[in-house]
């Protein structure tokens, strides 16, 4: 995987401004307790409700709503479920 814009900054200050890559930064800054916890959000556990696959601990009434929104599909209706949005996973307080 090649260094995301956003991180390049932060990596080519490390080491003096020599750099680091980012396998190494992730082994630097990251640990166990974080990596366990990132495992719930980016390999989540899916139920089969009704007609749909979903993440599980779904919200009905966002489903329903979602299911009545013009020219809604199965997977239309999956794939808006399903996402996350990556910069909402951290607490940004």
């Amino acid at each position: 995987m090649g260094i995301p814009s956003s991180m390049k900054d932060e990596l080519s200050r490390w080491n003096n401004g020599v750099g680091i890559d980012l396998e190494t930064w992730v082994a630097c800054e990251g640990r166990f307790a974080l990596a366990a916890g990132y495992c719930s959000v980016f390999w989540p556990g899916f139920v089969k409700f009704e007609r749909y696959i979903l993440r599980r601990d779904f919200s009905e009434p966002a489903l329903r709503s979602f299911e009545n929104s013009e020219g809604a599909t199965r997977q239309s209706v999956e794939a808006v479920m399903n996402h996350i949005h990556i910069a909402d996973i951290q607490h940004s307080g």
